[in-house]
């Protein structure tokens, strides 16, 4: 993430489009909606946390749920991934390997140039992202 950005930059941005209602109004959604958060039980976010971003374990086909093996070999229906050129979280380049380790021969993905959070919310994925998705 960019601290700077995160911190500074949005609110200079927000300085700079105050005249702009739509703007400050999405402005304010998107505060809020980050500052909500979603609760996580505090076991399974330290299963997240550990198996899934630090030890890699469902990529590597090494992932148990409640003792149950996760075999991703067994993926067998269509898979989509959507991925955005500057996301920060999820990076193409760290997304787009999982479609050679799953079983699906139906792989599509759709990458769009925003961040994201952007792939979600922002109007060129709404216009561009959701329509391709859709169908």
């Amino acid at each position: 993430m960019d601290p700077v950005d995160n911190t500074i930059g949005k609110y200079i941005r927000l300085y700079q489009n105050l005249d702009d209602q739509e703007f400050v109004e999405n402005f304010i959604r998107m505060e809020r909606w980050f500052s909500e958060g979603i609760d996580v039980a505090g076991k399974t976010y330290i299963q997240l946390v550990e198996d899934i971003c630090q030890e890699n374990k469902l990529f590597t086909n090494d992932f148990s749920l409640e003792g149950e093996h996760v075999d991703i070999t067994e993926i067998n229906m269509p898979v989509l991934q959507i991925t955005g050129e500057d996301d920060q979280l999820v990076p193409p380049e760290a997304s787009h390997p999982f479609s050679d380790v799953i079983g699906s021969d139906d792989v599509s993905t759709i990458e769009h140039s925003t961040g994201h959070i952007g792939l979600l919310f922002s109007s060129g994925s709404h216009e561009e992202v959701w329509p391709d998705v859709t169908e």
